[in-house]
């Protein structure tokens, strides 16, 4: 059920349920599979998340800290792809389709990380200090 599915969302997240500002909480179906899609905010993070309504399992889900941004620091292409694959508790030997993008904007420095670990995509926003400032994984 949904409460099941805040739950399982909340856990995921480390967020306390008093913590939760909740925007969206919705049951649909899709492919004709049962589905939940949240959303919550927790601070300066927004969290996303879709339920598999049959096996509880988490199928996305994505959060991005607005609290954060892009640094003039700089770690580097291998110090970000570490940063991103520590997070997933990856090593980089156990996925693929492995792509850094360093990208400047205001003298900001971000990396963009993707990779996919059989039918999951995960994709990672790193400051030039290392901070994730937005995940995702999709199935």
């Amino acid at each position: 059920g949904l409460d099941a599915a805040k739950d399982t969302a909340l856990t995921r997240a480390g967020v306390a349920p008093e913590l939760a500002s909740w925007t969206e909480l919705d049951t649909e179906y899709d492919n004709g599979r049962l589905e939940y899609k949240l959303e919550f905010w927790a601070g300066q993070v927004e969290y996303e998340y879709e339920i598999d309504g049959a096996t509880g399992e988490i199928t996305k889900e994505k959060w991005e800290n607005h609290g954060l941004t892009g640094s003039t620091e700089d770690l580097g292409e291998a110090a970000a792809r570490a940063a991103a694959l520590a997070h997933a508790g990856l090593a980089e030997n156990q996925v693929s389709a492995l792509k850094t993008e360093r990208e400047l904007e205001n003298g900001l420095v971000e990396y963009e990380i993707e990779f996919w670990v059989g039918r999951e995509e995960y994709e990672y926003e790193i400051s030039g200090a290392g901070n994730i400032l937005k995940y995702k994984r999709e199935r």
